[in-house]
């Protein structure tokens, strides 16, 4: 069986081609040379004979002596076969990954970074069609005895598949390792170029050893101290309690939990640390929530605990089962939904009013004023309100009705905008508004003070920016500007509607 790893794909295909025609053979000395039939095969045994091909040479490349309970191909050949068949497909998109590119400048960056390296490495095809990390595996030389396979299946537990195997059990020794050594040492002066962690490769340079310059650089920038830390910082987040009176959900606050269980993990592959089991998680989790006076988190907490739940060994359950209970997040949610600038008591949202003619009374832009005669004008303008009709004769124009022009708009009013002018409006609305101030009603007050923030600080940079000494301007000052002009501006909404 060891044989049928010398059959390559094109050497089966010239075997079907002599099948086909097996040429010319001795017959009876009357009949000299005669041609012979053909070795008829069927495409499903040629096929099998590929694929088994195929496995003995993974058996031989990974250091297994081949029995025949490993050929079989009802079980461990069609495994096989799947798999061989997505290897293929990955090393024809082996183009398709990119260097992870290191800018860590700290060792806890570093070992992010790492570990993205090695996810590449295990992407990453060389010539063998196998992934790199065969180069970089921990140790160089395989086990003189290898563990034994899973049963029906071409690889070990260890493996998991068989590019598993290849990357555990590949001998360093194979005349294309200085190829894949190569690579990797590229790969490794590429992603590191420009940064401190540079030297450590580029002392391999001459013989371009990935495999020497990744070891160095785990050595001196991985040490155990730094592993320590790492648990040490991610036993600090998963003891870090929640109260819920933060901006911080209960769901960013499981997922840091769930990444310090990760970087602890990748830790304990490096020096010797007891991963918690998922009761033990369960329980350090609700041990951070006691703070948390939420009744609705407090019910998920009993409901935990219940014993007929079986969600006290069950951490990603306990997650799913308290997220939806968050207090920050359904107050973000509410306020979402009922947002506003002002308060809209006494808002009238019916359509725009009509004199008996059926003009709208309304504001007009200067384009849709000038359209109307004398007669049409008055008639608007008798319907307008004493409020709106001062405020057209204050802003000195008619494109709302009352200032007699004829339609015609003097040629500054694009001025009106100055300074000065600017100045003299925000001033009068301003004495205005600040002696009926104490008749409003408290009932709009908080609305009116978050309105009176925004508008404030839109004078304060447009009178700064117009002039410098504006803000001499006491903060008490400031405050009832931007009272005031929200009062007005909660008018102005009301009586335009």
């Amino acid at each position: 069986m060891a044989d049928t790893a010398d059959f390559k794909d094109d050497d089966w295909d010239t075997f079907d081609t002599k099948c086909q025609r097996p040429g010319l053979t001795q017959g009876t000395a009357r009949e000299g040379l005669i041609q012979q039939l053909p070795f008829n095969f069927s495409l499903q045994a040629k096929k099998r004979l590929r694929v088994a091909s195929n496995l003995a040479r993974h058996y031989i490349a990974t250091g297994r002596e081949i029995e025949a309970q490993m050929m079989i191909h009802s079980t461990v050949g069609k495994v096989f076969e799947i798999q061989h068949e997505a290897r293929l497909s990955q090393y024809k998109n082996n183009d398709d990954h990119e260097i992870p590119k290191c800018t860590a400048t700290t060792s806890e960056q570093f070992i992010k970074w790492l570990e993205a390296f090695n996810t590449w490495l295990l992407l990453k095809m060389g010539v063998r069609k196998c992934p790199l990390a065969w180069i970089t595996r921990e140790d160089a030389q395989r086990p003189a005895t290898l563990p034994a396979l899973v049963a029906g299946k071409p690889y070990t537990e260890e493996g998991g598949s068989i590019l598993g195997d290849m990357i555990l059990f590949y001998d360093h020794d194979h005349p294309l390792y200085p190829e894949d050594n190569k690579a990797v040492y590229a790969a490794l002066e590429e992603a590191t170029r420009g940064t401190r962690w540079h030297t450590s490769v580029t002392t391999h340079s001459r013989k371009r050893d990935g495999r020497a310059a990744y070891t160095q650089l785990s050595s001196n920038h991985l040490s155990d101290d730094k592993w320590d830390k790492m648990i040490d910082d991610a036993k600090a987040v998963i003891d870090k309690s929640w109260s819920g009176n933060t901006s911080i959900t209960l769901e960013s606050h499981i997922d840091n939990v769930r990444k310090a269980y990760q970087d602890m993990s990748s830790a304990a592959e490096h020096v010797a640390h007891q991963m918690p089991d998922d009761r033990t998680k369960v329980k350090d989790l609700l041990k951070t929530l006691e703070t948390c006076e939420n009744s609705g988190v407090k019910a998920a907490i009993a409901n935990i605990k219940l014993p007929t739940n079986n969600l006290r060994d069950d951490f990603e359950g306990a997650c799913k089962l308290l997220i939806p209970e968050c207090p920050v997040a359904k107050k973000i949610t509410v306020s979402k939904k009922s947002m506003r600038i002002s308060d809209t008591k006494g808002v009238s949202f019916d359509l725009p009013k009509k004199t008996p003619s059926g003009l709208d009374v309304r504001y007009y832009k200067p384009r849709e004023w000038k359209r109307f005669n004398r007669d049409q004008r008055d008639e608007i303008d008798a319907h307008r309100t004493p409020e709106d009709k001062a405020r057209v004769q204050q802003n000195g124009y008619n494109g709302g009705g009352g200032n007699r022009s004829n339609g015609k708009r003097k040629k500054t009013w694009r001025h009106k905008k100055s300074q000065k002018s600017f100045k003299s409006q925000v001033s009068a609305a301003v004495k205005e508004q600040l002696k009926n101030r104490e008749k409003e009603e408290t009932a709009n007050k908080k609305d009116l003070q978050e309105l009176a923030g925004f508008v404030g600080s839109l004078i304060s940079d447009a009178a700064e920016s117009k002039k410098p000494s504006a803000s001499k301007m006491s903060d008490k000052a400031k405050g009832e500007l931007a009272m005031a002009a929200a009062v007005k501006i909660n008018q102005i909404v009301k009586k335009s509607s």
